[in-house]
């Protein structure tokens, strides 16, 4: 039985639960069984996201990371995913499956992205931007516990480097990451 499985003999159903919101929940809580013997999971409607996003010129060389020099102001993240400004990597704490979106705007060479999750591309994440356009990636990935914690990145998976246009508009974004844990 996975994490994401109910063991209803472990569980315990419509109690209230601190999620870490300022708020208590009525939500069910299911311990781990075999792959993460001593984690409790609670789904409480309080999902784990971040969202980061970059606003100045950056590049990014063949194989490289995206750096994100702004987190939302005040940071939008919760206890899952973390994230310190002008990092190239965002950490996840928590097993479950997430959801991302990533936009790459207006590069001066055309190039491919891809989502890595601790080294490893994910699959399904690999989009091309071409020179001068944009190009939004989305798709879904499960952490499990073998992956914790895990460092996630946007890599410039193409053979050239590429630069980030510098935005007509002060505090324009050019690039931005959103990851949501959807269970």
């Amino acid at each position: 039985m996975s994490c994401l499985e109910n063991n209803t003999e472990d569980s315990q159903k419509n109690t209230n639960h601190d999620c870490g919101c300022s708020k208590k929940f009525n939500c069910e809580c299911v311990k781990c069984v075999n792959s993460c013997p001593e984690e409790e999971m609670c789904k409480c409607g309080c999902d784990d996201f971040i969202y980061v996003y970059n606003t100045s010129v950056e590049t990014i060389v063949a194989g490289g990371a995206a750096t994100f020099n702004n987190p939302s102001i005040p940071l939008i993240s919760t206890n899952g995913l973390q994230y310190t400004a002008s990092q190239n990597f965002i950490t996840v704490t928590e097993t479950g499956v997430y959801k991302f979106e990533y936009v790459v705007f207006d590069i001066t060479a055309t190039t491919t992205f891809a989502l890595f999750l601790n080294g490893v591309e994910i699959q399904g994440s690999r989009y091309e931007v071409f020179a001068g356009s944009y190009a939004i990636g989305q798709g879904i990935f499960k952490v499990t516990c073998d992956d914790l914690p895990g460092m996630i990145q946007l890599i410039n998976v193409g053979t050239v480097d590429t630069t980030l246009v510098a935005p007509a508009l002060p505090n324009t974004v050019d690039l931005s990451l959103l990851i949501n844990r959807i269970n």
